[in-house]
């Protein structure tokens, strides 16, 4: 079944209509078909159209790679999140730990700067008895 092309432009001297469409009616045993017939590009516009192609198709594969690599990174990150628990709990565990022996050191420097206090004024007692000997004796 053919298909019908339709134009607003007139047909010109050739037998194309509009830019493009061609009629074979107007050849020896023409029918009513028409194809469509375009100059070729200029060469300037052949390479920009083979490298875009190339660069398109660079494109794609550079993406596809790099979701490849973001689906490699989303796996790492899940691995890393179950050592990252790990981790965390060892951390907290570590710290409670190192808060129990720093309230255990805390208890300790106080007890002994209560025994300090207590040696300190041990020590004037001593003092205080030596000096009242001597003082007995060079005055008795």
């Amino acid at each position: 079944m053919a298909r019908s092309w339709s134009s607003s432009s007139s047909m010109d001297a050739q037998g194309t209509l509009g830019r493009g469409l061609q009629s074979l009616t107007g050849r020896a045993g023409g029918c009513s078909y028409w194809f469509w017939a375009e100059d070729p590009y200029p060469e300037f516009i052949q390479d920009m159209l083979r490298d875009l192609k190339i660069l398109v198709w660079g494109l794609t594969k550079q993406n596809r790679e790099l979701r490849d690599r973001l689906g490699d990174a989303t796996l790492m990150v899940k691995e890393h999140k179950g050592e990252v628990r790990a981790l965390k709990v060892e951390m907290e565990a570590n710290a409670s730990r190192k808060e129990e022996e720093s309230d255990a050191m805390r208890d300790r420097v106080c007890r002994m700067e209560k025994e300090l206090v207590v040696y300190k004024f041990l020590i004037k007692c001593c003092v205080v008895l030596v000096l009242v000997v001597v003082w007995n004796k060079w005055f008795s």
